[in-house]
């Protein structure tokens, strides 16, 4: 059974005039618990379909396990909430406890654990670059692949492009869990992440720029705001922060040499 992700009710609009009855397309939310090895890993907030792409996403991107290939199987059950994802992997976790546990910034999150696996992000090191006329070619398409955002206004998108194209797009509550399952989408379909280039429509945050270090993708481009501590990791991590781009702007914040037309930052 495929999971709708909007449904329409019917709701009333006032304005000054008068009030109207009409169907509105409204994002649904649910939640999913990720069990790993019969362990409890975290239970998030997030929009019901492609969840074996959220696993997947998830405990990479996180550093939770080092790699797809340490993943032997995903069952996603059906029923009740939280819906129960089951990870068989090739992995010894770490020891999970209660001072572990931390609550993000990033809204369709549910709390997760801070301990990290084997996968600690290292610099990206890559030679990918674009032209201003690419990056604001890829958000406009990235905009119009968007439906679901542009019907409900109640969700992200994260798309991965090769600089022409965006093979892969997933939208959700959670711009984390759009970003995951863009990831293990890739990831499951064994395609390289490898000097791709992320595209989301939310506030990049430090942990954004974590799963992409992980990916080892060197720009991430979003219509929104980086913060203080993403500017600094992506510094660090060799990777091109782009925000605000939209029409025919754009703010660089970090690695501008991989825009034509920055200077080195």
């Amino acid at each position: 059974m495929v999971a709708r992700e909007i449904e329409n009710l019917c709701i009333r609009q006032l304005d000054n005039v008068a009030s109207y009855e009409f169907l509105d397309a409204v994002a649904v939310e649910s939640a999913a618990t990720i069990t790993v090895n019969g362990k409890k890993i975290a239970t998030l907030a997030c929009s019901p379909s492609n969840l074996q792409f959220l696993a997947l996403g998830f405990l990479v991107s996180e550093g939770i396990v080092p790699g797809p290939g340490s993943i032997k199987e995903i069952s996603v059950g059906e029923g009740t909430l939280p819906i129960e994802i089951n990870v068989t992997a090739d992995v010894l976790l770490p020891h999970f406890s209660a001072g572990a546990l931390r609550i993000p910034s990033g809204c369709g999150r549910g709390d997760f654990f801070i301990s990290r696996g084997p996968a600690a992000p290292v610099p990206v090191r890559s030679e990918t670059a674009l032209s201003r006329g690419q990056v604001w070619s890829l958000m406009r398409t990235f905009h119009r692949t968007a439906n679901a955002y542009r019907q409900t206004g109640g969700m992200h998108g994260a798309a991965l492009s090769d600089g022409k194209e965006l093979p892969f797009f997933m939208e959700d509550i959670g711009r984390h869990n759009a970003v995951d399952k863009v990831l293990g989408g890739c990831m499951a379909r064994k395609k390289p992440l490898r000097d791709h280039i992320l595209l989301t429509t939310g506030r990049i945050s430090s942990d954004l720029v974590l799963k992409a270090a992980r990916a080892q993708l060197p720009i991430v481009i979003s219509r929104a705001a980086p913060t203080t501590l993403a500017v600094k990791l992506a510094c660090d991590l060799g990777i091109t922060l782009v925000g605000f781009a939209r029409g025919r702007r754009m703010n660089l914040y970090t690695h501008a040499r991989r825009i034509n037309g920055g200077e080195s930052l």
